[in-house]
């Protein structure tokens, strides 16, 4: 028998990286995300759904300050 596993939800990873990123926190569907701070399983929010934004990282930083 599997045992619920509670995730607290990495926000600060995946909300950059989201579609809508760019709402207000207040909004739609940014703040049904917000009210759920822990899932099962998942540490993704909700409505999280991957945006066209990608973080740099750090070998693609250096290569463009170059």
């Amino acid at each position: 028998m599997d045992i619920p596993v509670n995730k607290f939800v990495r926000f600060d990873q995946y909300c950059k990286t989201c579609k809508y990123c760019d709402l207000a926190e207040s909004e739609d569907p940014c703040n049904e995300c917000l009210t759920e701070p822990v899932n099962l399983y998942s540490h993704k929010p909700v409505n999280w759904k991957q945006g066209n934004r990608k973080e740099l990282t750090n070998e693609s930083r250096n290569e463009t300050s170059r």
